[in-house]
């Protein structure tokens, strides 16, 4: 059984995760399929490849992401909010996860969080580059009311 099993929805967040797991001391793979058979101190990054899918398309792929034994499991997201990210965590919830932290910031970069709503450089998401992406443009930086789209029944922001 794997340690950590992680999703991502491109390869440069797969890449990212598992050198961050590598850095941690796991021993980290990324794979685009189905993950190898692992130890406890194994950490899989499947890169679902669903950043600009359809949001059914990118729900498929993260319902089977449930399939992969593992004692813990996470969902890489973009810090921006971009992508199918909150139609693949409901897929996943339904598929079976319990209940799951949504952590959206990477404060290196200069995007964290507060009050519920993501910032870049201190700037709502939403009125940044992000919002203005040409393929999908991010439309609140509120990731709860992401969530709540995207037919997850309870969602909760903590301040």
């Amino acid at each position: 059984m794997i340690g950590l099993f992680v999703a991502a929805d491109d390869r440069t967040g797969a890449l990212e995760t598992a050198a961050a797991c590598a850095d941690a001391g796991w021993s980290a793979t990324v794979t685009t399929s189905a993950p190898p058979a692992g130890d406890e101190r194994a950490c899989v990054v499947v890169d679902l490849d669903t950043r600009h899918r359809t949001p059914d398309q990118a729900a498929r792929r993260a319902t089977a992401a449930e399939n992969v034994p593992a004692v813990r499991a996470a969902h890489k997201l973009d810090s921006t909010l971009r992508g199918n990210w909150a139609v693949e965590l409901a897929a996943r919830c339904a598929a079976g996860r319990r209940r799951i932290a949504l952590v959206a910031a990477f404060p290196a970069a200069g995007r964290t969080c507060v009050a519920g709503v993501v910032r870049e450089h201190g700037r709502p998401v939403a009125d940044g580059p992000a919002g203005r992406d040409a393929r999908a443009p991010v439309r609140s930086s509120r990731p709860a009311e992401h969530l709540a789209t995207a037919g997850l029944a309870s969602v909760a922001s903590v301040a």
